[in-house]
This record gives structure tokens, sequence and C-alpha cells, in this order.
């Protein structure tokens, strides 16, 4: 070979080489993170249940002690996320052109024979995820004693339907409890239910029982969880802050699932943010979710975000805040495009109000409320029955209602002092009226409540049985409103 074919051999793979690197320097950041996107929801279609697909690099994964044959190491690859201990992603855009991403399809509270609904967790950029389900391999019970007079609910929840009510020395048996402890699961003589840590006097450690979900059942996969993320870490304007996105199944009831030892009820879409000695924040970007911490239940509706402090473990230190309004330019890069369901990212709230925009639910104020009855009628009824149904109807006087969306069970818990009957149906006909229907024998009971603002509803009351028709319509508000 001459010299002249040399040289020019050289300067052609010489300028091969230079436009190879001035091709790699064009991957911009945001096509990078849609690179990664795409190649996710490309690998990650066939995620079945519980388990978790390895998206995009860079990620980590690390086994629960005692697995095998754990293979997760590239894209598309997908174990069972019980074999999984914990998982790092990272984000290296400018180092080595990497944005982590990984998804999981969890089965949370869902029934068992739903396998085709789960709840979808994405997870992207810089996040840190430990799985939080720990069962015993031997079952722990022990007695324990009640302090006073004491209620058993239904769930671990003050606000929930009570079981039974203990006297002071009564005994129950502790199966069971909640993840950071301070509720008891509980079965005696075929009475199961809650209790509080703080009310009873327990023969044993309560960390040594098994962790069990709000229905007495052991919890799912990652159905507890600890997790960290970056904050303020988006890598261009056009890629999301680190977190983790939340979508449960169309059609499903609320699923719960504990994040740092804070509880979440969800039944939509959010958005999942955590620092150690920071806060963690939920933001829910359609429909609604309940975050409880320190004994504090809050309604987060769509277009808010609450935050909850966290110590330097990463654990709950406190009570959520109010729901206040999200950014909605950080909101709108969010990937929602990898989820199963489309949604559209609902508006931000109006600053200082709990209400959500575009007729989601209106939240009640917390506090005394004044029942009012308007003018009763009856119609083809025996003498006396309207007087005696407007009696037994009528709350004896003032109630507590607690802040948040209206629920039937704690209305009827704190106007008439018990719960409604077990035949009664329920339902929404939009987001702002509750309707609540019981068949008595050959009579319908139908009873209506609509929520007007945070301090004031209107309803009825209507009973029609063979040819007897009465109609009670009353009001209902937040003493001291207007």
């Amino acid at each position: 070979m001459n010299l002249l074919i040399k040289v020019i051999m050289v300067m052609l793979i010489g300028l091969f080489l230079s436009g190879t690197s001035v091709l790699a320097q064009e991957q911009t950041c945001p096509q990078i993170v849609r690179a990664a996107l795409d190649a996710t929801d490309e690998q990650c279609r066939s995620t079945g249940r519980n388990q978790v697909c390895y998206g995009n690099v860079n990620l980590e994964a690390a086994p629960q002690p005692g697995v095998e044959d754990f293979n997760f190491s590239a894209p598309g690859d997908k174990v069972s996320v019980s074999a999984v201990e914990s998982l790092s992603l990272s984000s290296r855009i400018e180092q080595d052109e990497a944005w982590g991403v990984a998804l999981m399809q969890l089965q949370a509270n869902l029934p068992g024979n739903l396998p085709g609904q789960n709840v979808t967790f994405l997870l992207f950029g810089s996040v840190e995820i430990t799985n939080r389900v720990e069962t015993n391999t031997e079952s722990v019970t022990f007695d324990i004693l009640a302090l006073g007079n004491v209620s058993v609910y239904e769930e671990p929840s003050t606000d929930a339907p009570s079981v039974v009510d203990l006297t002071e020395g009564n005994l129950m048996r502790a199966i069971g409890r909640n993840v950071d402890g301070t509720w008891l699961y509980v079965s005696e003589s075929g009475i199961t239910g809650w209790m509080l840590a703080e009310e009873v006097q327990a023969d044993g450690t309560i960390q040594t029982l098994n962790i069990l979900g709000p229905e007495g059942l052991p919890p799912t996969p990652m159905q507890a969880f600890y997790f960290e993320s970056g904050i303020g870490d988006a890598p261009c304007p056009e890629a999301p802050d680190s977190g983790i996105l939340v979508q449960t199944p169309e059609g499903a009831s609320q699923i719960q699932f504990t994040v740092n030892e804070v509880n979440i009820t969800l039944g939509s879409t959010a958005y999942f943010q955590a620092q150690p000695s920071g806060e963690m924040t939920t933001s829910v970007l359609e429909g609604q979710a309940t975050v409880e911490a320190g004994g504090v239940s809050v309604i987060v509706p769509e277009g808010s975000m609450v935050t909850v402090p966290l110590d330097a473990q990463g654990i709950a230190a406190g009570p959520p805040s109010e729901p206040e309004p999200y950014d909605a330019a950080k909101m709108a890069v969010l990937p929602i495009r990898v989820l199963p369901l489309d949604i559209v990212i609902a508006a931000p709230i109006t600053e200082g109000t709990a209400e959500a925009p575009s007729g989601g639910s209106i939240l009640l104020t917390g506090g005394e409320w004044v029942w009012t009855m308007g003018t009763p009628s009856g119609e083809g009824c025996p003498a006396g029955t309207l007087d005696a149904t407007v009696a037994n109807f009528t709350p004896a006087g003032p109630f507590q209602l607690p802040e948040g969306e209206f629920n039937w069970e704690a209305y009827a818990s704190a106007a008439y002092g018990q719960a409604f009957p077990p035949a009664a149906v329920f339902s929404n006909p939009d987001s702002n009226t509750y309707v609540m229907e019981i068949p008595i024998g050959s009579a319908t009971w139908h009873y209506e409540v609509r929520v007007i603002d945070g301090e004031r509803m209107e309803g009825f009351f209507e009973s029609v049985s063979e040819g007897c028709t009465i109609l009670i319509p009353f009001e209902i508000v937040q003493d001291g409103a207007e």
C-alpha cells in the first residue's frame, strides 16, 4: 500500500471517529430520558403481579438473604418482588448518559383472585427503596389487658366502626400489629379487630408480632417500604425530579400501603418524593389520597400535595401538613405515559383551600356540626308514623365530624351513635352527592346528603312503604358558620 493511500485511510478513520464522537455528544438530556422511558415501556409491558422489571441503567438490586439465582442486571430482567431486599437507581446523565428506571406491579391489598389488576410503581432518577414487609418464621402471640374502657375497631383507625367495647381488665389475644406498632390486631372468642397499643398492657414485646394489613392479613410484597429520592435534581427542564409514580387499577377499591411508616390510602395516581432529615411529599395528580402519620389523617384532593417530616433515618417524625397547590410545571414533565392508564394531570387547587377543581370532592371543616330539620311531610301514613319517624331520625344534638371528605360511617357514628345496617347500599351520583339506600322489609329508605361547601350540607330522608311516603329535608351546618 503506497504512502498516499495510507494517508487517506488515516484521514478517513479520523473523520469517522470524530463523527462518532459528535453523534455521542448530540445525545442530549431530553433524548436520554426519552430513550430510557421508551425502553422501559417496551421491555416491561409483560411484568406480572408482584414482579419488578429492570427498565434502564443505572440500577442495582440487592436480593433478600438466602435468595439464589438472582438475575437482575440488564434491561428487561424481571424478578419476584419478594426476592428483592432493596433497589438503588441513579441519574448519571452528565457522567455516562444513564438515567435509572424500574417498574413494579404490586398486589398491595387487592384480592388474590384478581391477578389482572395490579398497582403500578414507576421509579425514576435517583431513588433508593427498601422492602419492609417482614414476617416472623414463627407466629408470636400474647395476652393484652385493657387499661380502661376501650374499643376494638374494624380497621386501625378510631374513625373505623367499632366491633366491641371493652371494660378495664378485659383480656384479648394480640396476634399482629401495624408497621409502627401503634395498633394491635386482636382475637378472642370469635371477636377480631384492632386496638390502640397505648390503651392496653401487653404481656410481650409488640415489635415481635407479625405485621398485618388493615384487614388483618399479612401485607403483600413491598406493601410496606422505606425510600428516599433526590430533590430538585431534574437533569434538564424537560425531565422530572427523581421520585416514584404510583397508579391504582381502574375500578378497584382504594389501595393501602405504607411508605416510611406513613399510611397511604390511594384511589388514583400520585407522585412521591422523600429525603431523610427532610420531608416526604405526596402529590395527587388525579383522584384522591389519604395520608396518615402521627395519628393524624389528611385527605389529599387532586391538584394538591401534602408533606410529612422525616427523621434522619427517613421515618415519619410528625403529622401531615394541610393540602396545598403543587407546582404545575413540575407535574407536567412526569413520565405518566409509561403508566397503564391514560390520565389528565389535574390543575393545582386554589391557594388556601382544600377544594379540588374540575368537580373534585369538597372537603369538610372538622369540628362541631348542627343538624336542622326543614318541614317534614307524610302522605298516606297511619297516625303517629310521621312524628315517630322524625323523633328517631333527628340527631340528639350537635356532633363532631372529622376534617375531610364526607364519610357515612363517621357521620352515622357521630350523629346517631351507631353504624348503619349491613344491608345499606352506598353510591355517589357525583363527587359531592352521597346516597345511602336501605331496604327495610317492604319499605325503602333513601338518605341523601349533598356537600355545598366546607361548612354546609343539605339533604333529605325519604321512606316509601305501602302507600306511606315520608319526606324529611334537613341542613347540616358547621357550628359558627353563617
